[in-house]
């Protein structure tokens, strides 16, 4: 069994606005293909009934990150749809 990281990572945009992002990795200094989702919904519904969960991701040895748009989760700015 692969072991994954989970960490919490902040960006700040061009225009100054942090936005927040879930990464999950496995646990290796290896070099790896990036998934990226940018969730509205909070990245905590990052699993959907088409996407598993990023870990399960993570553990075929891709990092994924899991962002919140602007203005949703705790990211800054106004949401705009």
């Amino acid at each position: 069994m692969v072991k994954i990281i989970k960490t919490t990572a902040s960006m700040q945009t061009r225009d100054g606005v942090r936005l927040d992002a879930d990464i999950y990795r496995p646990d290796t200094e290896e070099e790896l293909p990036i998934l990226l989702m940018r969730q509205p919904y909070g990245r905590e519904i990052a699993s959907t009934v088409v996407y598993a969960h990023p870990r399960w991701y993570a553990a075929q040895g891709y990092i994924v990150v899991i962002q919140d748009v602007r203005g949703r989760g705790t990211s800054q700015g106004k949401f705009d749809l």
